[in-house]
């Protein structure tokens, strides 16, 4: 067992360490895009930099590209044109057609943002005849995709509707994202033709999407127009929601674009809303950002600084009309001391230039070497994330074997010590929620171990008790973490639930360690705690009991639930107190008869709001299954 950990201690570090040449680079800059862009645009540059004296001229044409498309996002519409003609010069040298297709997509985006519609949709156009041409029906779709949406905001709606039956016609060809903006653009389409509750159904779609693709500009754009679609039907309340759902990904994300857009949502839901103290403030917030997106602060130091080049240039001349006014002897020792003060300064002020020039570098040669670790560290650590990820159960698995649920799972940090796990083993359906010791790397470290040590146990070694589960993994993670008895042993373990559902008999088994199983009866609408026993997975005392296995006969309507502390240990609300666990099990049972998926979205939007500007302060897992 101790090899096994160690494997995946080594497949982690080798993770980690992969990529180590520009194309993996770059692979992994476009895989992320969506989900970090400030990560993939590191990627791309160090991608670009190790090109420098290469002679695969495509590849570093594609790390100009991907460069590009993020600072079109972050607004730095010069630095983003630069890196798209640079990208240009080299497909076009290259007759590397789709390439060209694919610039021409950006910069039709990029006049768009600088109010050059005429040429924006010159470049749009031209890019969709050449994918067309090189049957690159995907990147085809993405430019119909564009062609539509600025139809859509032209009013030239039967122009859209044409584009969505050439769409549809390709439909194999829709990427995920294509699909995202293919129901974000319907929706839009419909808003437009005052389909208000159309429009809405489109953008949950979209959401549903963006969220599980953790396409963060997306979600962020999307929510605001599900606001804006609320707006319209009449809904303040849910759309002013929404709404602080997206400022809160475009603050944590630095999406200017995207909060501007958001600022103008607001003002217009709280007029409406006769709440003309909050308009007022977001429309000064508006106006600030708008002004920092238009470069108009960069535009006013500009003329500040000619105006003041202008009055010196202009006293020079007073100063040397008067001197050509005065005695010869005067004038020339007046401009002997000049010329010996002028000397002194100047000799002065290279000198200080000089040093404050290598006291700058020293500084920057710090801060660099500061980030470049800080960069590397995170990008680590986004690698781990991804290996969590995979090993953690999917919802399209677990969608074969239940029919009804939800999961909810919002990680602390970028990894998470909580975790869920699911597999179907002779006959049964077995699912565990776990929380680890700590959070972060610490915790997923931990968990990685958890994952795999209950593979080994239900389907290698066989063992179908709960609680038994419970026993045998105690005993492999005291085994692996803590073999050498030191005075300094480790407290690391596990609070978790396993349960074991026999899908045609309705028979619950389930042992708990530290945590309880939740069961809602759909007849009294009562909700039950089952509690299981009063200690981890893991090192506890000296002397450890053996698990409980507890037997539940359940029948179709009930609901059960299971979850970590993260949520009733979630400080917020009016007070700055905990959330508890009255409270959650008090909504859970208010919200019982929802579909899941909707009860999935009350737990988040609840928790969200009591948290408010507070810090999330551990790892957030629950999840229910209707049975």
């Amino acid at each position: 067992m101790g090899r096994s950990v160690f494997i995946i201690t080594l497949l982690f570090t080798c993770f980690v360490s992969l990529a180590q040449d520009p194309v993996r680079y770059l692979q992994i800059a476009d895989s992320i895009y969506y989900s970090n862009p400030d990560s993939s645009f590191n990627l791309s540059t160090k991608a670009e930099k190790m090109l420098t004296d290469s002679s695969d001229a495509l590849l570093r044409a594609k790390a100009k590209v991907f460069k590009g498309r993020y600072l079109l996002l972050k607004s730095m519409l010069e630095e983003a044109e630069m890196e798209f003609n640079g990208a240009y010069n080299i497909y076009k040298d290259q007759k590397d057609t789709a390439g060209i297709a694919y610039v021409l997509k950006l910069k039709s985006i990029l006049q768009e943002r600088l109010g050059n519609d005429a040429e924006s949709f010159f470049l749009l156009e031209e890019s969709i005849a050449l994918s067309k041409k090189t049957k690159d029906y995907k990147k085809a779709v993405g430019g119909l995709l564009n062609l539509m949406r600025k139809y859509t905001d032209n009013g030239e709606y039967y122009k859209s509707e044409v584009i969505v039956k050439e769409i549809e016609s390709l439909q194999e060809h829709l990427s995920t994202s294509n699909t995202y903006f293919f129901n974000q653009n319907k929706g839009v389409l419909s808003m437009g033709k005052k389909k208000y509750d159309e429009a809405y159904a489109y953008f949950i779609s979209a959401r549903k999407i963006a969220h599980e693709n953790t396409m963060i500009d997306s979600e962020a754009t999307i929510l605001m127009l599900m606001a804006k679609a609320n707006r319209l039907r009449g809904r303040q309340a849910e759309a002013i929601s929404f709404l602080k759902e997206s400022e809160k990904i475009c603050t944590d994300n630095n999406l200017e674009h995207e909060m501007l857009d958001n600022y103008t949502e607001y003002v217009t839901a709280y007029e409406l809303m006769g709440n003309y103290k909050e308009a007022f403030r977001y429309q000064k917030l508006k106006e600030e950002l708008s002004q920092k997106i238009l470069g108009l602060e960069e535009v006013n130091r500009v003329a500040a600084l000619e105006k003041k080049l202008a009055v010196t240039e202009k006293q020079k001349e007073i100063d040397i009309e008067k001197i050509n006014t005065q005695d010869e002897k005067v004038r020339s020792q007046r401009l002997i001391w000049f010329l010996a003060f002028v000397g002194l300064l100047s000799v002065l002020l290279v000198f200080l230039f000089a040093r404050a020039r290598k006291l700058k570098n020293k500084i920057q040669e710090k801060n660099h070497i500061v980030e470049e670790k800080q960069r590397e560290i995170l990008d680590s650590i986004q690698y781990a994330k991804r290996i969590q990820s995979a090993l953690l159960t999917s919802d399209a698995y677990i969608k074969k074997y239940l029919d009804d649920f939800f999961i909810l799972y919002k990680p602390k940090d970028i990894v998470s010590g909580d975790f869920y796990w699911a597999i179907q083993h002779e006959g049964n359906f077995y699912m565990a929620v776990a929380d680890c010791t700590g959070h972060g790397v610490p915790g997923a470290f931990m968990s990685m171990i958890g994952i795999n040590l209950l593979s080994q146990i239900i389907v290698e070694r066989k063992c179908t008790n709960p609680a038994l589960i419970l026993d045998i993994l105690r005993e492999e993670i005291i085994r692996n973490l803590n073999g050498e008895h030191t005075e300094e042993e480790s407290r690391d373990g596990i609070d978790m639930v396993i349960l074991k559902l026999n899908r045609e008999s309705k028979q619950l088994d389930f042992a708990g360690a530290n945590n309880s199983v939740y069961v809602l009866d759909s007849i009294s609408n009562e909700l039950n705690e089952y509690k299981g026993d009063k200690m981890p997975v893991g090192k506890h005392t000296d002397h450890t009991d053996a698990f409980t296995k507890h037997t539940l006969q359940l029948k179709a309507g009930d609901l059960v639930y299971a979850f970590t502390d993260g949520f009733p240990d979630q400080f917020g609300g009016p007070k700055g107190k905990k959330f508890k666990y009255k409270q959650l099990e008090e909504l859970l049972r208010t919200n019982a008869s929802l579909a899941t998926a909707d009860q999935r979205t009350v737990l988040d939007r609840t928790f969200e709001n009591w948290k408010g500007n507070l810090e999330q302060v551990d790892d957030v897992c629950i999840i229910g299954i209707r049975i």
